[in-house]
């Protein structure tokens, strides 16, 4: 879970029994998922202080990442990609969530917020195939993909 922030999504991933990585630049945040992971009883979720560019793992550590409403921050957003392929196995998957290009009253401007063909160029660029869309509501959008 990279940009896992306070945990939503890291918590319910440590529900299947496997590692889960809660991955953030944040200590404040890290330190929010330690406490929900053992308020749960969960022992499968280690926290990673990372820098933006750098998520401290090694190659191929993970089998899936999950990036939610994280990559329209990002500045240099194929450097960030490459890293989330560097540390992602053979075959391994990738899901991006983000908000689509539609006025809400939360989020971020309209003028940072990522198309659905700028996320599968960006993908794509960075070496995943296999993209497809799926629309999770009027204010969300998910791309997923494989790493080739």
């Amino acid at each position: 879970d990279i940009g896992c922030g306070t945990g939503l999504f890291t918590i319910p991933a440590a529900e299947t029994g496997g590692k889960v990585y809660a991955v953030d630049v944040s200590e404040e945040m890290l330190s929010d998922v330690k406490k929900h992971a053992e308020t749960a009883g969960f022992n499968n979720i280690t926290t990673v202080k990372s820098d933006e560019y750098d998520f401290k793992l090694i190659d191929e550590a993970v089998n899936f990442v999950l990036i939610c409403t994280v990559l329209h921050e990002v500045e240099d957003k194929k450097r960030f990609l490459k890293e989330v392929r560097r540390i992602c196995q053979a075959e391994g998957k990738i899901a991006v969530i983000e908000f689509n290009e539609t006025n809400t009253d939360f989020g971020p401007p309209l003028s940072h917020r990522l198309s659905k063909s700028q996320m599968t160029e960006l993908l794509a660029d960075a070496g995943f195939i296999n993209t497809a869309v799926t629309d999770i509501s009027e204010a969300f959008y998910a791309v997923s993909a494989k790493k080739q």
